[in-house]
């Protein structure tokens, strides 16, 4: 092999393990938070979220007030601004959609 060809062979060997490495950090991140995750602090994004996945499983209010016994203006509200909700209503309705929720220490 020439000297090109060695230089061109070391600089794709360097590329690939730059990646090699970012799939590593990317797997190891995965593994300590398996989930995409919405922090709870971020209620604009929750909401929207919760709003994406009631539409994508085609869920209406009505149904979802007969499935968790929250009235239709209560879940309304509740999709609008889900930081002045009861709590318990936020976790029955994420529940409801399909959504999992957990806390870290």
């Amino acid at each position: 092999m020439n000297q090109t060809k060695l230089l061109a062979l070391r600089k794709d060997i360097e590329q690939t393990n730059k990646v090699m490495v970012r799939l590593v950090d990317e797997l190891a991140q995965v593994q300590q938070n398996p989930l995409e995750q919405t922090p709870l602090d971020d209620f604009a994004q929750l909401a929207v979220l919760m709003k994406d996945k009631r539409q994508q499983t085609g869920i209406t209010i009505e149904d979802l007030a007969l499935q968790t016994d929250i009235s239709q203006s209560t879940l309304k509200r509740l999709f609008a601004d889900p930081a002045s909700a009861r709590f318990s209503n936020v976790i029955q309705v994420l529940k409801e959609l399909g959504l999992k929720a957990w806390l870290e220490q």
